[in-house]
């Protein structure tokens, strides 16, 4: 959800100070949100928590060949591996979703 969110414009790293207002990144939005057949009465990216965030910003140097630990595959936590492979299926399963 968060990267598809981030490919339709919802990066709160530029977002401005108006649209956060808007968004309702503080206070109930002044729109209503429609993501995924979901209404929300919040900006979607602020319905993930930290943790999830965190995840995917690990996600970004996973996916460049950065691990977690030193070493190997072998010496990553057990959860880091199945959060990496939880985001990057749903990635895969976003990008086949989208029309051509």
């Amino acid at each position: 959800m968060y990267l598809a969110l981030q490919g339709e414009g919802f990066d709160c790293g530029v977002c401005t100070a108006k649209l956060k207002i808007y968004r309702g990144c503080y206070k109930r939005p002044q729109a209503q949100f429609e993501f995924e057949g979901q209404k929300l009465s919040r900006c979607p990216v602020r319905v993930l928590s930290r943790a999830t965030g965190e995840l995917i910003s690990l996600y970004q140097h996973h996916r460049k060949g950065f691990l977690l630990r030193e070493g190997g595959l072998l010496n990553q936590p057990y959860k880091y591996l199945q959060a990496m492979q939880l985001i990057e299926a749903e990635i895969n399963n976003h990008v086949k979703s989208k029309p051509a």
